[in-house]
């Protein structure tokens, strides 16, 4: 490790090499490193930009937010491998007119999201979470979203020891009804009561509900 360190720091001092392109090349192998390799993380580590996880909150820059699932398939492929919950959450409606939209897959969050955000462009239909999503993962540069009501079940059981995580970094923790992204009728959206974990249905005109966000990893 000292020979690469003295090494990477020739390449600076004859200016073989920038900080910027150093920058890149780091990034590009914890990329592929990640793609290739399940990562050595637990439920209620941090998160970082980069594909980084840590149980030291100050690890690196660009705090995401918390581990919130591992799947315990050691096989599973990036993207399937876990769910971070980031520190951020907004309280509010589902979606402000009363509509059925018949997005309702209770497995994949992500794919909920994107289609909301397809039928609000095509329907004139606000999703405050839907477009807080889109907001964050173009100015992060990561693919947010909100859970599913199988993956937001996931996250609950675990609720313990994330909200020990939020508390560290001065986070909102888990409490109270929160969205998922799958509908279960025209007046409702499945929802989770937190700390409890139990699967309910909320108001999607009810503004007093929480909407947390996800990304995968």
């Amino acid at each position: 490790m000292d020979e690469l360190k003295e090494y990477i720091l020739l390449l600076l001092k004859e200016k073989k090499i920038t900080i910027a392109e150093l920058s890149s090349v780091v990034d590009s192998v914890i990329s592929s490193y990640s793609q290739s390799y399940f990562p050595n993380v637990e439920v209620g580590w941090y998160a970082f930009a980069n594909s980084r996880f840590s149980v030291d909150k100050n690890a690196y820059p660009d705090l995401l937010g918390v581990v919130a699932w591992v799947n315990p398939d050691k096989n599973a492929l990036k993207g399937n491998r876990g769910l971070i919950l980031l520190k951020d959450r907004i309280c509010s409606e589902w979606v402000a007119k009363r509509c059925l939209t018949n997005i309702s897959d209770i497995d994949n969050g992500e794919e909920n999201t994107e289609k909301c955000r397809l039928f609000s462009q095509e329907n004139a239909v606000y999703f405050p979470g839907v477009d807080w999503c889109e907001q964050y993962s173009e100015t992060m540069k990561v693919q947010a979203f909100v859970p599913s009501i199988a993956q937001l079940l996931k996250v609950a059981k675990n609720t313990t020891i994330i909200n020990s995580a939020l508390r560290k970094i001065k986070a909102p923790t888990l409490q109270g009804w929160v969205f998922s992204s799958t509908e279960h009728n025209k007046g409702r959206q499945k929802s989770v009561l937190f700390p409890e974990g139990c699967e309910g249905y909320c108001c999607k005109a009810d503004k007093k509900v929480f909407i947390n966000f996800v990304m995968a990893f």
